[in-house]
């Protein structure tokens, strides 16, 4: 246990840049295998105000480096977050003629083509539910499809 606790102490957050131990301490941990190496001078370990005012220098310098790096590591993720999951302005409404963009599997190194349905003809829009961000749509002889499709991948029909 004791082992495994000191690998989550030590290790490196790639959020912060930091390990845990080491954003507390201010300076990399010193392992009990290194005591052998290094003569270790315990004079002067007294906590004094210089020592104390010190070591809180070094946690300011340490939390706000970190800060910055959590702030950037949530920037990325927010603008990747967004890229995936923004819809554009939905301006549609029952009855306009659209299609719906398909995503289909290849089967030649999974490349995935995607192609807008129906490819000579189009749909028509049925019911809007805004709450989930879908659209009912028929063909035009009136027969309802099963599956509702997202607004992101709807178009207005450009034919005729």
């Amino acid at each position: 246990m004791d082992n495994a606790l000191q690998i989550v102490r030590c290790d490196q957050s790639c959020a912060t840049g930091f390990a845990p131990s080491e954003l507390l301490l201010g300076r990399p941990l010193v392992y009990p295998v290194e005591f052998n190496a290094n003569d270790v001078d315990l004079t002067g370990t007294e906590f004094t105000v210089p020592l104390v005012l010190g070591l809180k220098q070094i946690h300011e310098k340490n939390f706000s480096l970190a800060h910055r790096n959590i702030q950037k590591n949530q920037q990325k993720y927010k603008q990747k977050y967004d890229k995936k999951n923004k819809t554009k302005n939905f301006n549609f409404k029952v009855g306009d003629r659209v299609q719906y963009l398909r995503y289909k599997s290849k089967r030649v190194l999974s490349k995935m083509m995607h192609q807008w349905v129906p490819v000579t003809g189009h749909y028509l829009i049925l019911s809007i539910v805004k709450k989930r961000k879908t659209v009912v749509l028929q063909t035009p002889q009136g027969k309802i499809l099963k599956q509702k499709q997202p607004f992101d991948r709807i178009r207005k029909y450009q034919g005729k």
